[in-house]
């Protein structure tokens, strides 16, 4: 029956192949008896990894180098694994590294890992990691939990990481959560991450660090990003985010810096920030440096903002969108700042925001938002103002002012 099925496609007037239609019928029946190679699924404990604090590091870098990727399984069974030198992926397709749950499956860093990664991904492709904590620590924290890597020449793509928690309990224990880093004026592939449900603790620079032209793409889904200075530092790339919360941040939520290849300036592709929730913060939700850069912020939940310090410092070429987003409970005299240049473009439609003020110097369209009073907008001349009809409150106190 499947020769007859396989002959009939084959013998098609659309088939291309039809000249060789038996041989082709016999190539397929081969590949379909054909099972192929099973992936491994392989246990660090046969390598010599006892899961009791001590050190496991050679244990577990041998059960990596022992892997073909193409879906091998690295299988770390519940227990505390000491780590001395950062556990490396290099130039694998597929791999898969798995424990048992986060709080379960444990990677404990030493002191030797003060400014290293403790995971680190280069030219690596299509791999997964999951199920796991990776620990700091306090005093001599490692540069980053996971760090995705695309080395000269090369390229790093599709790398996921879901249920896994990054940093200690105990202040400052990391650098950075999770890191993707090009080198500098590069502009190779480190690209469509994609992350979920992964929690970053306790942290000195970044819960997320992404720096390079081509880290796009990255896709960020849940998960806690909290106790730390910047929720997500970038220079260059693209993310989309949804449903993270930030808790306890001291500097920036998003962070978006002048792009670090020297040779561009502004970001590739569009950063899309959803269903985003920000508590017990004394820092600012969003900083941009000037290089062109487009903005979406939809369904922003943002309370407790700093005192004196703007809640947007926005001072981008490109275009900035906030939409169905709540802004209340803020510091004392609260105020965006959208200084951009004449080529900045800011949307604010049907949001709550309970603002003192806004500085402006480029083009702004208000619409259907809901202001805590008449908030004064000082813009410089040439700045250009398009209000529609507001839900509640006033419409803006304008000063115009000489540009500089």
């Amino acid at each position: 029956m499947l020769k007859r099925n396989i002959n009939r496609i084959a013998s098609a007037p659309n088939f291309r192949l039809n000249r060789w239609a038996p041989a082709a019928a016999g190539a397929i029946l081969l590949l379909a008896g054909y099972a192929g190679t099973a992936a491994a699924f392989i246990n660090v404990a046969d390598f010599g990894a006892k899961g009791d604090g001590s050190d496991a590091t050679a244990a577990i870098q041998a059960a990596i180098n022992s892997a073909g990727g193409n879906g091998d399984t690295i299988y770390l069974p519940a227990g505390n694994y000491g780590i001395s030198a950062s556990l490396t992926i290099t130039k694998v397709m597929g791999l898969r590294i798995l424990g048992d749950g986060v709080f379960a499956t444990d990677l404990q860093p030493t002191s030797g890992m003060a400014g290293k990664p403790v995971v680190l991904f280069t030219d690596a492709m299509h791999c997964t990691i999951e199920n796991l904590s990776v620990f700091g620590l306090s005093g001599a924290p490692p540069s980053a939990g996971i760090e995705s890597d695309s080395a000269a020449g090369g390229e790093a793509t599709h790398l996921t990481i879901k249920d896994v928690e990054v940093g200690s309990l105990s202040a400052a224990s990391i650098v950075d959560g999770i890191k993707y880093y090009n080198p500098a004026n590069a502009d190779w592939n480190n690209d469509l991450g994609f992350i979920e449900n992964v929690d970053i603790n306790n942290f000195t620079h970044a819960g997320y660090s992404i720096s390079g032209v081509n880290p796009l793409g990255l896709t960020i889904q849940g998960g806690i990003v909290g106790y730390g200075p910047i929720g997500v530092y970038m220079q260059g790339g693209s993310i989309k985010m949804s449903g993270t919360h930030f808790d306890d941040l001291t500097d920036v939520a998003f962070d978006f810096e002048n792009v670090s290849n020297g040779t561009w300036g502004f970001y590739q592709h569009s950063i899309e920030i959803v269903n985003v929730s920000a508590e017990g913060d004394q820092a600012t939700l969003l900083r941009t440096g000037t290089d062109g850069v487009n903005v979406s912020l939809t369904n922003v939940d943002y309370k407790f903002s700093p005192a004196n310090a703007p809640i947007i410092d926005y001072q981008s070429t490109g275009s900035l969108f906030i939409t169905a987003s709540t802004f209340f409970m803020l510091g004392n005299s609260p105020t965006f700042q959208l200084v951009g240049g004449p080529r900045s473009i800011i949307t604010l439609t049907d949001n709550s925001i309970a603002l003192n003020s806004l500085t402006l110097d480029g083009h702004i369209l208000s619409q259907g938002n809901c202001w805590g009073g008449a908030p004064h907008l000082t813009a410089t001349r040439g700045s250009t103002i398009a209000e529609g009809i507001e839900a509640c409150g006033g419409k803006f106190v304008r000063k115009m002012v000489r540009s500089n």
